[in-house]
């Protein structure tokens, strides 16, 4: 992203497939709401289910409380509105928090009064993770790695907004707890571990993230 010269930039993984207008309705979403960071949809490979549960079918303007439906693969920035900014190398695959690297870098924006808008209309198409296909230690694994780098997030950004953030961090935290235990009690013990993972991540995450 350092050295890219254009106005407008995207992140695309490099399993995805695109509609053939994607491009077309990203760039022009982003000048008629002047948006400084624009996600969009992300649908299942030959199907019309989203990746995400959280992925909505009409747009949304994003807050702290709706991050949720935006993942990095469908991300389009607009330099024209603001400065570059980077992402911090802490977050991400590979990295200290192995997550949420998207999260971090739309609150930096809207610690700022950025604008950030998800479209449910430039379609992209990525192959599901079939977690449930994986056996327990690498469900536990990636999920504590996912719980890290949220838990890690709610800790860089405290001190911006401490009502807000300790209402997120704790209703993040009950979400993965209830579910951990629902999932028990119907015996779906792998669901159960991947929710135990994300619990204990994000707990982890949040007391060893340190604030420079």
């Amino acid at each position: 992203m350092s050295i890219s010269n254009s106005n407008f930039v995207t992140f695309l993984d490099d399993d995805v497939q695109i509609n053939d207008k994607y491009f077309l309705y990203s760039l022009k979403y982003i000048k008629k709401k002047n948006c400084d960071l624009l996600f969009s949809r992300i649908n299942q490979i030959n199907s019309k289910l989203p990746l995400s549960k959280n992925m909505k079918n009409f747009d949304i303007k994003i807050n702290y409380l709706n991050t949720s439906c935006c993942l990095s693969s469908s991300m389009w920035i607009n330099f024209n509105n603001i400065k570059k900014r980077y992402f911090d190398k802490n977050f991400g695959l590979g990295a200290k928090f192995g997550s949420g690297e998207e999260t971090d870098y739309i609150f930096s924006y809207l610690n700022s009064n950025g604008r950030i808008y998800y479209s449910a209309k430039p379609l992209i198409y990525h192959p599901k993770e079939f977690f449930e296909l994986q056996n327990f230690n690498k469900i536990y694994t990636k999920f504590i790695s996912y719980g890290k780098g949220q838990g890690a997030i709610m800790k860089k950004n405290f001190y911006n907004n401490k009502f807000l953030f300790i209402y997120l961090f704790i209703t993040s935290l009950l979400k993965s707890f209830l579910a951990m235990i629902f999932y028990a009690l119907i015996f779906k013990i792998k669901n159960s571990i991947k929710y135990f993972a994300l619990f204990a991540g994000k707990i982890f995450g949040f007391t060893n993230y340190t604030i420079n």
